[in-house]
């Protein structure tokens, strides 16, 4: 692995060292970008460690270190062990169900939010006259709005009050319009409400009620105001003050008894809807309504503020204010300092002094600011966690008014209880008076007053701010350590928004929150339900670099949850902020800000045309492409699907990229070595195209894409091969007459060559006297039109430029080739828009479509065709996925009853075809083949499942329209994609230690150490020839190693043709003589599985290995069709689903039907051997290795070079020509991955150097076998040396060594006339086993002899052993498997095995 810093999207397990500690990677330890690099300042967002930051990266990768000092030779001392196939897009495929579904976004804007316009204060003092109904006692509460009455004349403090009043609510919001009323009568009431209500629209108007100098209210639901002498008190319904005041409407009611207007409120309200119901229902269906009976305004959202209980009076303590209340909302700072001096009376504060703190309430720097600042956060943090969300956000978050009164509300319930009374509100509010957070304030309040003294006596003294917001942060980290999901939120969230506003504390504040927002989205959720929406928002207006990578962080994790803020951003400009932090480029910023940068760009520019036109306006376009060759994945793949959404649907866009040669760019990048970049790529070219109506130069640089597109078919990635049909689709959709009418031709074509094979196989008949059957008829008229026949090649109409036509053509032959592609995903994408066009030309040509098509996948698995010859892409696929069928057309098997139906009615409407989720390949016909299970082999993305038919309304529909109304027709990779940013990135919950997943870990890791000790063991002792076990304990059996037999396992299948150990569990996989693979329990002889590889009919297993034994396994599956298949979960019936398939051999030649074998150099006459096998028994599969520690995996077969696939990367990593005219019948390869070999039919041994270039590869030819090879191994045991071991059909074995010239040594066959069907070689212990058609198997050392010998026995306890077809060791326990031509499978072993 190269040292490189990579972002990952792969949940990939931290190093995990066999010892049983965690070491980090040595790819990672000099990572210095990346999300690494979000370094924070202590107890902010720590760096990431090395161990976090292999989540980034692109193969999980496992340390394994031998604790046994001196044991083996030191390969697996410190070794890296790579985990493939386990990626996101393995995992969960990029179209899964799993993969794609959003996380529910919670209601965090307020769809009605509104704002208080207008203010009536109603005062009613009449000051000097008390009311009847409440005794004062002397001394008592006199002041009223910090005015003492008494010290002047009655109508000069009434006007002062009324001042004041309206200053102190102006503090918390002065653009409001404010109107006073002191002492008012009904009717200067009813005007002024009504002129209020009339200016503010539908918007939302205060109504402030002070009635200490009148009764307080009535039973009925009154209040009282005066008479214009001053003579009565007037009463004043509560009903008429609704209808005057509307809806939406705030109250404040300062009076005695005020609980009881709140009651009779809300009856009033429910009154009126009871009313307006009652209307309606008498009005008859048809007639006109009352115009009378106007809907009531929503008096239920109306928000009510009373100062006591229905039967409480106001508080008279001569230290307070008589309007208590209302200083608790309107000046709640000097209230709540009045009332902690008053309870704190070792305090050195007075009254007097508390009106000289310095400073204001808007500067946060004084004394007096800082205080007003922690009390909001004090108040907002006890609403967060008491209120529900959806109360929370409308009294809190919706009007700026409303949310301060609110604020104050809570602290006049904690005053006024106090004095024996309770504050009620509408909405009613749970009780908040004693919450814990209470304690906080009084301890900054007493820590601000405690200095308070020594700034009054000298104000040059510095003032020393609280440690309140530090402590609140410090708490936030601590729950961040132990907090999560399902343990209730965090008490400090609104506080962590309040610290975002001093610049001291903002850094640490953003680092905490980013930690918080990572733990998934129920915790952005739960932000931006706090408001941390309009904070973040107007950080983005700030030029600090220090806040730029968390502020980046912080908005990748919104935006992967809620798309809909990217209008907020453009109207903020806030695109700028983010185009420039990936204008910075690599040598300015860290990768990881560049890619996020990205992301938040795409999601701006997504389906928005405001963003586009924006972000192009911005210069995106050259940045991003600029760009698109980076060293980090993660940033090439976010750059080019920034490209795409700019110029998706967006024609200017995708003008400005012709100038930009974005386009060109981009195909360069079709070979990228990441998948997800490649697929990245797919989908922008096929975003870019479309929109080219009337220009010659983008219809030839659309068609110069679709010439390109086509390298992605031999992609070993099926998500890059499913972008691929996607695109095609666009293409086909813009371009749908010229691709008709290449579909008219090539049905031309086929029906032609469909009769030509009649009339052949007609006059095959007739030549064959000795075979009956029916004759088939040929008419005249069903001969070849002229303008095409059976061996023309498709030709389109002269209206279409040759240049042009042979693009269409080349595009739909690759269409066609992917409609047998072995991932039935892309084959159903594929084989959708064949019908789309398909369907259309019928029409077009005057034929009749069928009302029934068959499944693509379904199709090729039954249709014998398609396994003689995989890779052909004639029309032959396209009929069978179009439903184009002549009558009398049938395949050239005539067992072949898979025909797609006919039906010549169509049926009405437009085209809808879908597909069935997976389909099996047929079971086989003999007893206990494996069925296909649909209901458990499922592929990493299922297609949704649905009716096939045939749907159209008339002749004029179009391929466009089939296309484009269909969701087949569109890419889910973004959204895919996506989902990473939605996920926790900085930590994980399997980094825990004390996590189920870590102790597994390391239970695996001691286990798998232990195994591999004894292994080197085995090795270190059999290298001295000791390996025997004691006489003593073998009587009469000599010294053997491997004898007895263990286990006794039925396939119940014909046969069993491979089988494989895995390296530490107890599990055995073997393969049928078809398609069937079974998964046993060796140890306790229980089959655990049973499942298709859905191989074509016709076509079987050919190879077999198992990957990632460290981890969790997976299944390396090739057929001789030269198709490699990838399955999770392999062992148990409910977890196994294909996660990847292949074409690995496209130039496989297929010989299954060939009857010319040609033998093998020397190999001896039919008379003296009539056993050994010919030579095409074995030419026609696909033979593999497997290398773990590289990731390389080699293919061959009967073609001339011998390919080796890069799994990490999904591609070719090198095409080795083999050198051989015969057919290469087994490869093996090292450790290391420096050489490997092949034996070939022609006897022949070949060994190759993967390090040089592929014609230079060849470094040896050995030519001394006289057979065929049967099978040929490089053990671990021998690495050191190069030692190679080959066996033949002859049952000659020899052994190699790569730098000499000739076999070291040989061991000839004890049965000169028996062949050889099976061989294996230990990879430890120098253990050679051999098996043969007369049921024997020979176990032998490396110096050739015999240390054991398993045949057939007859009698009760003899062992049955059949004809042996396959062998093979355990990979490190002294354990043999053999499995013979009727479905036994036996297992032997020593006592080490058992132990």
């Amino acid at each position: 692995m190269s040292n490189r810093t990579d972002i990952r999207e792969s949940p990939s397990p931290p190093h995990i060292n066999v010892g049983g500690h965690i070491d980090p990677s040595p790819s990672l330890t000099s990572s210095t970008n990346g999300l690494a690099s979000l370094a924070m300042s202590t107890g902010g967002l720590p760096r990431l460690s090395t161990d976090t930051a292999s989540n980034f990266l692109n193969t999980s990768t496992t340390t394994f270190s031998n604790s046994n000092k001196g044991k083996g030779s030191g390969i697996f001392r410190n070794r890296v062990i790579r985990v493939f196939y386990n990626e996101e897009r393995h995992l969960n495929g990029t179209d899964s169900e799993r993969a794609l579904t959003r996380d529910v976004v919670a209601k965090w804007r307020m769809k009605d939010r509104m704002k208080t316009v207008s203010v009536a204060l109603v005062v009613c003092l009449n000051i000097g006259v008390d009311p009847p109904d409440i005794l004062k006692l002397n001394p008592c509460a006199r002041m009223e709005c910090w005015v003492d009455p008494t010290s002047m004349q009655a109508a000069k403090a009434l006007e002062h009050i009324g001042k004041n009043l309206q200053a102190q609510y102006e503090r918390w919001q002065s653009k409001v319009r404010y109107k006073v009323a002191l002492d008012p009568t009904v009717e200067e009431v009813k005007k002024l409400c009504m002129s209020l209500r009339r200016n503010a629209k539908d918007e939302r108007v205060l109504f402030h009620y002070n009635g200490h100098g009148v009764p307080r209210p009535t039973g009925n639901g009154e209040l009282w105001v005066f008479n214009k002498g001053f003579t009565q008190y007037i009463p004043l319904s509560i009903y008429e003050l609704q209808t005057w005041m509307g809806a939406p409407s705030l109250y404040v009611f300062d009076c005695s008894a005020a609980g009881l207007v709140l009651n009779w409120f809300t009856q009033f309200a429910e009154q009126r809807e009871r009313e307006y119901e009652r209307v309606l229902a008498a009005t008859a269906p048809g007639q006109p309504r009352d115009p009378a009976a106007t809907p009531p305004g929503n008096f239920k959202d109306c928000i009510l503020l009373a100062a006591c209980g229905a039967n409480e009076i106001l508080p008279m303590n001569p230290d307070f204010p008589a309007d208590m209340f209302t200083a608790c909302l309107t000046t709640p700072i000097k209230m709540a300092l009045m009332w902690f001096c008053q309870h704190s009376p070792l305090t050195p504060v007075t009254p007097d002094m508390i009106d000289k703190i310095p400073g204001s309430l808007n500067s946060r720097r004084t004394p007096l600011g800082e205080l007003n600042w922690i009390f909001t956060a004090v108040t907002d943090t006890i609403a967060w966690n008491v209120l529900p969300r959806t109360l929370f956000q409308k009294l809190f978050r919706q009007d700026l008014l409303v949310a301060s009164l609110f604020r104050n509300f809570l602290l006049a319930e904690r005053i006024m209880r106090a004095a024996n009374c309770t504050p009620v509100s509408v909405p009613r509010l749970p009780a908040t008076y004693q919450h814990p957070m209470w304690q906080a304030w009084d301890l900054a309040a007493e820590l601000c007053l405690a200095q308070l003294p020594a700034l009054l006596a000298n104000p040059n003294l510095e003032f020393q701010n609280s440690p309140f917001f530090s402590e609140q942060l410090t708490a936030f980290e601590v729950w961040l350590e132990f907090g999560g999901e399902r343990k209730a939120p965090p008490e400090q969230l609104p506080i962590v928004l309040q610290v975002l506003l001093s610049q001291a504390h903002r850094l640490r504040a953003l680092q905490l929150l980013g930690r918080f927002l990572d733990m998934g989205p129920w915790a952005v959720n739960q932000a931006l339900s706090v408001g941390i929406f309009p904070y973040v928002l107007k950080l983005l207006t700030s030029a600090a670099n220090e806040l730029r990578e968390i502020l980046v962080f912080i908005w990748a994790k919104i935006l992967a949850l809620d798309r809909t803020c990217q209008l907020d951003l453009v109207k903020e400009n806030g695109h700028a902020y983010f185009i420039g932090v990936i204008a910075g480029g690599a040598a300015h910023v860290p990768a990881v800000q560049r890619t996020m940068a990205a992301f938040v760009l795409t999601v701006i520019v997504n389906n928005s045309r405001p963003g586009q036109s924006a972000c192009l306006a911005g210069n995106l376009l050259a940045i991003a492409t600029a760009q698109i060759t980076d060293p980090e994945p993660m940033v090439r793949r976010w750059m080019v699907l920034c490209l795409a959404k700019l110029w998706e649907n967006f024609v200017e866009a995708k003008w400005a990229a012709v100038r930009e040669t974005a386009h060109e760019k981009l195909c360069a990048l079709l070979s990228d070595p990441v998948p997800e970049v490649r697929a990245a790529v797919v989908y922008a070219l096929g975003t870019f195209l479309g929109g080219a109506e009337g220009s010659d130069q983008r219809t030839f640089i659309e068609l110069s894409i679709g010439l390109t597109l086509p390298i992605a078919t031999d992609d070993a990635s099926p998500m890059v091969r499913r972008e691929l049909v996607i695109a095609l689709s666009h293409l086909v959709s813009n371009y749908d007459e010229k691709f008709r009418k290449v579909a008219q031709v090539a049905l031309q074509e086929e029906k032609a060559r469909v009769r030509a094979d009649l009339r052949r196989e007609e006059e095959r008949r007739r030549q064959d006297k000795g075979k009956k059957g029916g004759k088939l008829k040929v008419s005249e008229d069903d001969a070849t039109p002229p303008n095409a026949s059976p061996s023309s090649p498709i030709t389109t109409p002269d209206a279409m430029g040759a240049q042009a036509s042979s693009v269409y053509t080349l595009v739909w032959t690759v269409l066609l080739k992917l409609c047998q592609d072995p991932y039935t995903d892309v084959a159903d994408l594929a084989a959708h828009v064949i019908r789309s066009v398909t369907m259309q030309a019928n029409f077009d040509d005057g034929a009749i479509p069928p009302m029934s098509l068959e499944s693509p996948a379904v199709t090729s698995a039954s249709t014998p065709s398609a396994a003689a010859a995989p890779t052909t892409t004639t029309w032959s696929a396209a009929r069978r996925v179009s439903g184009f069928s002549l009558n009398n057309s049938a395949s050239n098997n005539p067992n072949n009853n898979n025909n797609p139906n006919i039906n010549t009615t169509p049926t009405k409407k437009k085209l809808s075809v879908t597909s069935p989720t997976i389909a099996a390949a047929p079971s086989p016909s003999k007893k206990g083949a494996p069925p296909p299970r649909r209901s458990n082999i499922t592929m990493g993305s299922t297609p949704p499942s649905s009716t096939s038919g045939y749907d159209s309304g008339s002749e004029g529909g179009s391929t466009k329209d089939a296309l484009d109304d269909d969701d087949w027709a569109s890419s889910s990779f973004y959204e895919w994609s996506s989902r990473f940013f939605a996920r926790p990135i900085i930590t994980r919950p399997e980094d825990d230690s004390g996590s189920p997943t870590y102790f597994d870990r390391m239970w695996r890791c001691q286990r798998n150490d232990q195994i591999i000790h004894e292994a080197w063991e085995l090795c270190e002792d059999g290298g001295r020839g000791s390996l025997q076990t004691p006489s003593s304990e073998k009587k009469g059996r000599g010294k053997v190693p491997i004898g007895d037999q263990m286990a006794l396992l039925d396939n119940e299948t014909d046969t069993t043709a491979l089988l494989a150990f895995h390296d530490f569990d107890t599990q055995m996989v073997v393969a049928n003589g078809s398609d069937g693979v079974i998964v046993w329990n060796w140890e306790q002889g229980v089959k655990t599985n049973l499942f298709s590889n859905l191989n074509p009919a016709g076509t079987r297993i050919s190879s077999l290995h198992i990957m990632n034994p460290y981890e969790s396994g997976a299944l390396l599956v090739g057929s001789d069709d030269g198709v490699v298949r990838v399955w999770h979960g392999y062992d148990s019936y409910d977890s196994v689903r294909l996660v990847s398939a292949w074409n690995a051999m496209p130039d496989l030649v297929n010989t299954l039907q060939s009857n010319v074998a040609v033998a093998p150099p020397g190999t001896p006459t039919k008379a003296s051997t009539p056993a050994i096998p010919a030579l095409s028994t074995v030419q026609n599969k696909l033979v593999m290795a497997w290398q773990q520690e590289t990731g390389r995996l080699l293919c061959a077969g009967n073609s001339s070079f011998i390919r080796i696939w890069d799994v990490e990367r999904e591609l070719i990593a090198l095409d080795v020509p083999s050198e051989c005219a015969s057919v290469v019948t087994c490869v093996a390869c090292d450790t290391t991955g420096r050489t490997f070999a092949a034996g070939c039919g022609d006897g022949s041994v070949r060994v190759f150097d993967q390090r040089v270039q592929s014609k230079y590869a060849l470094i040896h030819t050995y030519n001394e076998h006289k057979g065929y090879i049967v099978d040929i191994s490089m053990p671990r045991a021998g690495n050191d040396k190069g030692v190679i071991v080959s066996g033949s059909v002859t049952g000659e074995i020899k052994f190699w060594q790569s730098s000499l010239e000739s076999s070291t040594s040989t061991i000839a066959s004890p049965e000169p006339n028996s062949s050889m069907t099976g061989m294996a070689v230990h990879d430890f212990a120098p253990l050679i086993a051999t098996g043969s058609q007369s049921q024997k198997i020979r176990i032998l050392n490396w110096k050739g002899d015999e240390l054991s010998m398993i045949r057939y026995h007859d009698g009760f306890l003899g062992q049955r052993i059949g004809p042996v077809s396959c062998l093979g060791f355990h990979p490190y326990k002294l354990m043999l498997a053999a499995g013979a031509t009727d479905s036994i499978i036996s297992i032997y072993g020593g006592d080490h095995a058992r132990n």
